[in-house]
């Protein structure tokens, strides 16, 4: 199947678990990481099928993202993992080892070197294309700055183009 049959198969159970977040796994096959996504967005940027992807500048996958052309978005089945993605959502790995704690276990991915959950049941493998450092002063609803951004921490805006996208 081609790559944006398989995309358009999966993307409305894809839209819907967006807002419930997803996992992020970066960095290297040897030293992974796994955060929780909540926000992003998936569509067509320079002919190609892309998602984004916000990390704020103080967070550890920051770095990770920065230094690392590829990753994976993993999704958990609705109602599933969320104690695991409340954890990778709130410490930092600085702290500690994420995938011992939660017990979430990585396995190799299809087309990308960074592996992917194994509980999870929608996984997108990318491969970094640009990035965008979003300053808040280009914010034009207010409420908007003052609920996400009071003291600053601005997110930078990972595009990625999805080079897979499958359901198991």
């Amino acid at each position: 199947m081609h790559r944006m049959e398989k995309i358009s198969k999966i993307s409305e159970k894809l839209l819907n678990k967006l807002p419930s977040c997803g996992l992020l796994v970066s960095g290297s096959q040897d030293k992974p990481n796994v955060m929780t996504v909540g926000w992003g967005t998936i569509g067509m940027m320079w002919g190609k099928p892309v998602i984004t992807v916000p990390v704020r500048v103080s967070r550890y996958s920051h770095g990770l993202m920065d230094s690392n052309k590829e990753f994976t978005m993993c999704f958990p089945k609705q109602d599933e993992l969320v104690e695991e993605v409340k954890i990778c959502g709130s410490k930092s790995a600085r702290d500690f080892d994420k995938f011992e704690k939660t017990g979430l276990k990585l396995i190799p991915s299809k087309t990308v070197k960074i592996g992917n959950i194994s509980q999870c049941n929608i996984i997108i493998e990318c491969r970094k294309v640009a990035k965008v450092d979003m300053p808040t002063s280009t914010l034009t609803d207010d409420r908007l700055l003052n609920q996400w951004y009071p003291n600053g921490n601005p997110h930078t805006i990972f595009y990625a183009e999805i080079l897979d996208a499958y359901e198991r």
